[in-house]
């Protein structure tokens, strides 16, 4: 062996001539081998502005095709039988890099063997690597064969020789001079480097192949090593590093693990903080967006991206100013491609065409044309950065304008927008990224479009676990189109509608493993088209009712998930014909059992976004952000492939397999996160667990209630108004369930309809007219068997009554008429309740004696009139603790003590936030204010009392509570006394003073409020004809059991 080492100055092309020209032997070797080890990222880094640190320090990487023929030249200078040791490291170099850039053909391209070539190239360089005793050149050669076994599908070789690459150069490499013995250089990177590179590869690797045959247990093995392995060479070679964050903050998000993302995120951050390095910087902006977007923070995303985009260019000639419209970066996409600076010119093509698709998944695309204009623009901007080397980007680039385009609504639009799809789905490269053209194809084609079914029919040949059930709900939806279309004309659907029942549910079966949903917006397609299928509208099919509710309970998981109001909309628009058909088939089926999951099921109306707001605010705790935070990240993780990644075939079984553990993992982390919120966030976390919807069950509740022995009555209520069943052109209507039990344990169920007085829509307590509307709905609100159970009660004999008012939570049920001459207070004990859900919630929950202290808040110098109110409180609670500062109050509930409190009260002037709720505030004597979502921070009694302080009850628009009363429910409150409307300070401080010696003797919460009221009146008789005065005090909770 001779030769000087020395690299010729100049391109990588004049480093392949310099090879040819040279008449050394060795130094011809050196250069070639140079060459195609300058192009491996394992034993290069790419740096800013798109030098190297190779050996020539030349600017970028070799492209593929000087590497091929570098290596090929290698091959023929070492031969098949190497002279000696340095030639037969040459060899292994020419054998690993010869194919290394080896694809599948693209769609049109006729058929080729270079990736099989690749592989057997490779082969024999791991054999030969063998012969030569170089652990580190056998642990290189090994990860570059384990990657292109990936490529031919051999997922289960790939994982082997991976894994044992890894333990190959961690073990046994340290001293081994590796793939640079090929050259005459000294590699200016240190070989420890070399070697957490190789393993850092192969680990990620591993992982990624790992999760394709099932094996959750291997990837959780060899993820957690990716970051001790990188930490060290992070400065050095960060790329790397981040490889190592990206992929940890991945498998996080696919599991729901939000707490290893958020971690991910925190130290990828610190470290751009602290190191200034730009591909650093880049990388914390996309762990952070794609974090943000997995917890459904759609807006904060797109900033994210965009900063991302700007920080791509940033310093680049022409680069725009912060905040710059997207066609401000075309001249710099085109800057990049003019100076061969690929990595940036991608960089920016992949953050403009995220921020295009935030805009599109917030819904903000769908009714705004501005935002239509500005996710086109970034396109644009992508397309403009992936012109040279992107075709499965400027496919996704073109299927992302066939949404937008879909999106403006005009059958044109949609018909053109389904071509383009068609196209996507034929010429697109990657697995996830033709399935979804397809399926929006088959949304948008006109009725029977041959193409689209053939495109469907061909994917579906070769699917995967986790894409067949979505495309056969998409082909159902295909066949459901046609059939309808062709009824329409009156040519007859033939077996149109067999078909789409067939597919539809065959889809269903695939669409959920182990009560994890894959996709759940296609799972309830396949639902309605096979409840569709099955019967005609209006035809009273239990099977039908059967298919209904289950698309109706997949809709429930998805009010949970759902983050922006925009998205909310999209779902009450396109589900709310389903909700309707639902409840009217289950009226027409006489079953009660389906009105309690359908009713349920509404009452999810607002969950995800009520969710998104608590993750959200900074006035609220960090722990319970986080908790909502880890309900969101879990109810969002799904066990499939994104839309960008390759998904070939797997071996026989191993994507049911990687199903089934990927949803274990999954449905394990929700369990423990609901957990984690019912115990935290008490009410809320049962809200936040979809699954509840079907095991809402009135019988059940009212037998725990009634368990006592007294006739106990559970009314539901629901009108049509509300928007998931508001369909346009059909009646309103209020649907009444009502479920009691009498003292013999005689078991009843009522399940009716009756119209909806327009009076009920628009009753508001702000309303002047509210009283005299409310004494005419006596019969709409209150069933007939209810009035006959109350014609039986006496003031001594009342009977219990829960009520579920769904979104008629203005109204004052003691002062509707049980008959011509008594009230319902008269005769009924009276509570109100948010839902199934939460009454189940607090069952079981023991009433709280008044035995323990009690927490006093009075603001007896604004409000003169609670005085007495709090002089009776003194009277009859002896171990009353009274504050009036807000420091001294949050002392008192910001932690449990031992023994706890029993009672909390408080009367003080309120502010209503109608909007969102969280903003409520009370403003304490000492002139500072305690907001609702303050109050998430603090721990409360089980009796809370704020009826001399107006707290709205529920969100504007919505059917769940909201603000202080839920605040107080959630962090410990079994009942809630509060008011319907500002009402009159003197009356409420006088049936407070009542309530007070009712609630001393033990009684219940909701039957000393009631007593305290009568005795009120009996004192006053000329005041029940003023229900104003008294009717607004009422109890959320207070089962009392």
């Amino acid at each position: 062996m001779s030769g000087d080492g020395v690299v010729p100055a100049g391109s990588w092309e004049e480093v392949l001539a310099a090879a040819e020209a040279t008449t050394d032997p060795a130094q011809r070797q050196s250069l070639l081998a140079i060459v195609c080890l300058s192009a491996d990222s394992q034993t290069r880094e790419p740096r800013a502005g798109g030098a190297t640190d190779g050996p020539a320090k030349r600017p970028g990487r070799p492209n593929p095709a000087v590497v091929r023929v570098a290596a090929e030249r290698l091959l023929a200078h070492t031969g098949d039988a190497p002279a000696d040791r340095f030639a037969a490291y040459g060899r292994v170099v020419g054998l690993v890099s010869a194919y290394a850039s080896a694809q599948p053909p693209r769609p049109g391209e006729p058929h080729h063997d270079d990736l099989e070539t690749r592989v057997a190239y490779q082969r024999r360089a791991v054999e030969l690597a063998r012969d030569l005793d170089d652990p580190l050149l056998l642990g290189w050669c090994m990860t570059r064969l384990g990657r292109s076994l990936q490529a031919v599908r051999q997922w289960t070789a790939a994982v082997d020789l991976l894994r044992e690459a890894a333990e190959q150069v961690l073990t046994e490499a340290p001293d081994a001079p590796g793939p640079f013995a090929a050259t005459l250089v000294t590699w200016p990177e240190p070989r420890d480097e070399l070697v957490r590179a190789i393993a850092i590869r192969s680990l990620k690797w591993l992982t990624l192949t790992a999760e394709n045959l099932g094996d959750i247990e291997l990837v959780d093995r060899y993820v957690g090593r990716l970051l001790p392995l990188a930490d060290p060479i992070r400065d050095t070679r960060p790329s790397l590093a981040l490889e190592a964050y990206t992929r940890l903050a991945a498998v996080a998000r696919k599991r729901g693990d939000r707490d290893t993302f958020r971690r991910v995120e925190q130290e990828v951050r610190r470290w751009a903080e602290t190191s200034g390095n730009e591909l650093v910087n880049r990388r914390a902006l996309s762990i952070a967006a794609y974090n943000a977007a997995h917890l459904g923070d759609r807006d904060l995303a797109y900033d994210l991206f965009v900063q991302r985009v700007e920080l791509s260019v940033a310093g680049t000639p022409g680069a725009p100013a912060a905040g710059a419209p997207p066609e401000a970066y075309l001249p710099v996409a085109a800057a990049l491609e003019t100076a061969g600076i690929r990595g940036r010119r991608l960089s920016l093509g992949n953050a403009a065409y995220d921020a295009a698709d935030q805009l599109w998944r917030s819904g903000r695309t769908g009714g705004s044309e501005a935002d239509r204009r500005l996710a086109n623009g970034w396109l644009d901007v992508a397309a403009a950065a992936y012109r040279l080397d992107g075709h499965n980007g400027l496919i996704a680039t073109d299927l992302m304008r066939a949404r937008l385009q879909a999106d403006e609504g005009e059958p044109a639009q949609r018909l053109a927008a389904a071509r383009t799809a068609v196209r996507a789905s034929r010429e697109g490269l990657r697995a996830g990224l033709r399935i979804n053209a397809a399926v929006d194809a088959a949304r948008w084609c006109a009725p029977g479009d041959p193409d689209v079914l053939g495109q469907l029919d061909e994917l579906l040949a070769q699917a995967l676990p986790v894409h067949r059930g979505k495309l056969l709900a998409a082909r159902a939806d295909w066949w459901r189109r046609t059939a309808e279309h062709a009824d329409a004309a009156g040519t007859g659907s033939g077996d149109a509608w067999a078909r789409a029942e067939r597919d539809a549910l065959d889809a269903t079966g695939l669409l959920a493993v182990d009560g994890v949903s894959l996709d759940t917006t296609a799972l309830v397609s396949a639902w309605q088209i096979a409840a569709q299928a099955c019967g005609r509208p209006g035809t009273a099919d239990a099977r039908r009712l059967s298919r209904l509710l289950s698309a109706v309970q997949g809709v429930a998981g998805l009010f949970v998930t759902v983050s922006t109001p925009a998205g909310r909309e999209r779902l009450t628009v396109r589900y709310r014909t389903l909700f309707r058909e639902a409840a009217d088939l289950a009226l027409a089926l006489a079953d009660p059992a389906a009105a309690d999951l359908i009713m349920e099921a509404v009452r999810r109306d607002r969950v995800g976004i009520m969710l998104t707001e608590l993750a959200g605010r900074p006035d609220i705790t960090a722990e319970i952000r986080t908790v909502a935070e880890r309900i969101i990240a879990a109810n969002n993780a799904v066990p499939t492939l994104a839309e960008d990644q390759d998904e070939p075939e797997a071996e026989p079984g191993s994507g049911q397999r990687a199903l089934h553990r990927a949803s274990e993992a999954i449905s394990a982390r929700r369990k423990a996160s609901v957990a984690q919120a019912d115990e935290i966030l008490g009410i809320i976390g049962a809200l936040s667990d979809g699954r509840c919807v079907l095991h809402a069950d009135s019988r059940q509740i009212v037998r725990r209630v009634a368990a006592s022995g007294t006739t106990t009555v559970l009314l539901q209520l629901m009108p049509s108004t509300m928007s998931i069943l508001d369909v346009p052109g059909a009646p309103a209507v209020l649907y009444r369930r009502l479920t009691w039990i009498t003292g013999d344990g005689t078991e009843h169920d009522l399940f009716d309809v009756v119209p909806l007085p327009g009076r009920v829509s628009r009753l508001s307590r702000y309303d002047a007219r509210y009283w005299r509307t409310l004494e005419q709905l006596r019969d709409a609100l209150l069933p007939p068997a209810l009035l006959d159970l109350l014609r039986g009660r006496t003031r001594a004999d009342p009977l219990r009554i829960l009520v579920i008012p769904t979104g008629l939570f203005d109204v004052a049920f003691d002062a509707l008429r049980a008959d011509d001459d008594r009230h319902l207070l008269d005769v009924a004990v009276v509570t109100v309740h948010a839902s199934l859900t939460t009454v189940a919630h607090l069952l079981g929950t023991q009433r709280a004696t008044m035995d323990a202290h009690a927490i006093a808040v009075y603001d007896t110098e604004e409000l003169t009139h609670t005085k007495a109110e709090l002089d009776a409180l003194r009277l009859h609670l002896h171990n009353l603790v009274e504050l009036s500062e807000r420091l001294p109050l949050l002392e008192a509930l910001r932690e449990p003590t031992e023994p706890a409190p029993a009672l909390f009260a408080m009367a003080v002037h309120g502010d209503d936030d109608p909007d969102h709720g969280w903003g409520q505030s009370k403003r304490l004597p000492d002139g500072n204010v305690l907001t609702a979502a303050e109050a998430l921070a603090l721990h409360f009694p089980p009796v809370c009392v704020l009826a001399s302080c107006y707290s709205g009850v529920r969100l504007r628009g919505g059917v769940e509570l909201a603000g202080f009363p839920l605040a107080l429910f959630s962090r410990g409150a079994h009942a809630v006394v509060g008011s319907l409307y500002a009402i009159d300070d003197e009356a409420t401080a006088e049936i407070m003073s009542a309530f007070w010696a009712a609630l001393a003797g033990n009684t219940g919460v909701a039957a000393a409020l009631r007593t305290a009221k009568l005795s009120w009146l009996d004192a006053r008789p000329a005041n029940r004809l003023i229900p104003r005065t008294w009717a607004g005090l009422f109890v959320l909770g207070g089962l009392d059991v």
